[in-house]
């Protein structure tokens, strides 16, 4: 199978989905690493935030991926719980609806990440669901739409998160 690539029509933004593809930032690829198929763990994590993929800016990405991979180093598993331990998730005050990571006071394990990221939005291309490009991940499981739910959800969580360590 091949990762079917297309150029957004002119009435189309990162908010936008046609059916059966999905959005993603050019910068999440070329300047963070990203690759198809993408990643399970970041597809998991993304399904259980209820967040569509174009609402995680480069930052979020980045943050998420050096935290996965050091975890893994060390031989410990990172998803959400950690994910959560390590940084405060944010709306980007550059774009509302979009989300950005910042590390939590003390909790540093990464540095040199950008908390603003907002020209990521500037180039976006459309990708087709299929197993070359998200293997046999349930791409349904990740919201089409961008939730504006983002802000209630990690409200709850910051009010109702057990402090452990890393």
């Amino acid at each position: 199978a091949i990762v079917e690539i297309e150029l957004p029509g002119d009435d189309e933004t990162p908010e936008t989905v046609r059916p059966g593809c999905f959005r993603a930032y050019k910068s999440h690829f070329k300047d963070g690493g990203l690759s198809f198929p993408l990643p399970r763990f970041l597809l998991e994590v993304l399904a259980e935030l209820g967040i569509a993929f174009t609402q995680m800016a480069s930052n979020f990405f980045r943050y998420f991926l050096a935290s996965w991979v050091r975890a893994r180093e060390e031989g410990l598993e990172f998803g959400l719980d950690e994910l959560k331990q390590l940084f405060a998730t944010k709306r980007n005050s550059g774009f509302p609806d979009t989300m950005i990571l910042a590390p939590r006071a003390g909790r540093s394990i990464i540095d040199g990440i950008p908390n603003r990221d907002d020209w990521c939005r500037e180039k976006f291309f459309v990708f087709k669901i299929n197993p070359a490009s998200v293997g046999n991940f349930d791409f349904g499981r990740i919201p089409r739409e961008w939730s504006d739910e983002i802000g209630k959800f990690f409200s709850f969580f910051e009010a109702n998160s057990a402090r452990r360590s890393f």
